[in-house]
């Protein structure tokens, strides 16, 4: 997803509008553990106390991303 979806203008400006994004290595302890991540891209949308209330796995194009971090905000 970064050499595809993440460079696009209209997904930076999304997540920059609605988020504060965080990456991390999917082997980040104890991050991986208390999310039990256990596949490659997960994009998980917290509220401010880091409750998830949404969870996307696999690549999804920018088409695809964006829909899918609405539904976490909604969620939220």
């Amino acid at each position: 997803m970064g050499a595809v979806t993440y460079p696009k203008e209209n997904v930076v400006e999304f997540i920059q509008k609605n988020f504060i994004p965080v990456q991390v290595l999917f082997n980040t302890q104890p991050l991986a553990s208390d999310f039990q991540i256990k596949w490659t891209p997960s994009i998980l949308t917290l509220d401010s106390d880091g409750k998830e209330h949404h969870r996307t796995v696999g690549f999804l194009s920018p088409e695809e991303l964006i829909p899918s971090l609405q539904l976490g905000i909604a969620k939220i």
